[in-house]
């Protein structure tokens, strides 16, 4: 009996699983505002249902109205605040789609709650952030994209072209959005004069993500340690870690993506963040970035060579700056509407720092 009830839990778990990544599919063919969509789906219901229940319902015309209503539910549903905005090519001859998710703007709860197990001493204290609607790459740089845009000559090696670009530093990631920015003629959001780096916030050309947008674009709405829930079983599904990547990345989009449709958040690689590694606040964040002092700069996400506890939503990890390391990778975002928040420009200073405690010492040894 024990047996029968774990099988079908698993295949409950495989179906609602298939379900999301249907769902997710189906909205990467969304290109209808959500608005627009929603207005679609629920005028042609009512329109349908007004029109065949004038008329007597025979099986034929049943079988329509069941199909009428299942397709206007299906383009509601749809509708999501979270769309594939920008599918373009980098220049006429890439072959690499910058493929851009419009992620918006809203309230969470930063952090893990004191009971969550793996939880470290640097995710508290909850605390809630407001976040600014951004545009986010479905997938993590990978290395095809990283060689066309830094013009590595002879690299990849055939076969990793999808594979996510590593041992990159923090710095080699701000190089690349700036000059993906200048491949599509966009402002860059950096100038990097010696160990400072000025982010013009104003800029509409492609920047690393905050700490704060990363985790808020990684939980998806959920409170939960991973996007996919609580249950370990069914982060297989969703990440590369530990026990199932033979302790080596994969190609980006293999895995399922979480329900706002980004792929690879949890494991595959660690993704550097524009913030410098600091304490968390206690009152309310519009568009944090953290501290600007310190040579250790944040990754979230977990990686290949990880246990499910180091790919939580809320995990955190800091390193120099101009660390390269080989589970070390990145994914650009860009602003959605003229500048993030009120504040037009910071500025990260990267030389040694005070600031380096033992949490992030502590955390070092996820390195090994």
């Amino acid at each position: 009996m024990k047996q029968w009830e774990a099988k079908r839990a698993a295949l409950l778990a495989d179906k609602r699983d298939l379900t999301r990544f249907l769902g997710a599919e189906l909205r990467r063919l969304d290109f209808v505002s959500p608005g627009r969509a929603c207005a679609i789906g629920v005028v042609g219901g009512v329109i349908s249902a007004g029109v065949l229940t004038v008329s007597a319902l025979g099986p034929a015309r049943l079988i329509g109205f069941l199909v009428l209503l299942s397709a206007a539910t299906l383009l509601a549903l749809s509708a999501r605040s979270i769309t594939v905005l920008d599918r373009r090519l980098v220049n006429e001859s890439s072959a690499d789609a910058l493929d851009l998710v419009e992620i918006a703007g809203g309230r969470f709860l930063m952090g893990s709650p004191e009971t969550e197990e793996g939880r470290g001493k640097d995710e508290g204290p909850v605390h809630e952030v407001e976040v600014s609607a951004f545009l986010c790459m479905r997938y993590p740089v990978t290395c095809r994209l990283y060689s066309r845009i830094m013009g590595l000559a002879g690299w990849p090696p055939k076969g990793s072209e999808d594979l996510p670009v590593t041992h990159v530093s923090w710095f080699d990631a701000v190089e690349f959005c700036n000059r993906l920015s200048k491949k599509e003629k966009r402002t860059a959001c950096y100038r990097i004069e010696g160990e400072r780096v000025h982010w013009n916030r104003a800029a509409d050309g492609y920047r690393l993500l905050t700490e704060a947008e990363w985790e808020y674009a990684c939980r998806a709405g959920t409170s939960t340690p991973w996007s996919c829930g609580d249950d370990l079983n069914r982060l297989v599904h969703y990440a590369w870690f530990d026990a199932n990547s033979n302790r080596t990345p994969h190609p980006v989009g293999r895995k399922l993506p979480n329900a706002w449709s980004l792929h690879d958040m949890h494991g595959n690689v660690w993704e550097w963040c524009w913030d410098g590694y600091g304490n968390y606040w206690t009152d309310l964040q519009r568009n944090p970035v953290g501290p600007r002092e310190g040579e250790f700069r944040v990754l979230r996400g977990g990686a290949f060579i990880h246990s499910l506890r180091v790919l939580r939503s809320a995990e955190r990890f800091s390193a120099p700056a101009t660390l390269r390391f080989p589970d070390f990778g990145f994914r650009c975002a860009r602003n959605l509407h003229a500048s993030l928040g009120v504040t037009l420009s910071d500025v990260a200073y990267l030389g040694p720092s005070s600031s380096r405690n033992t949490l992030t010492l502590r955390k070092s040894a996820l390195l090994t």
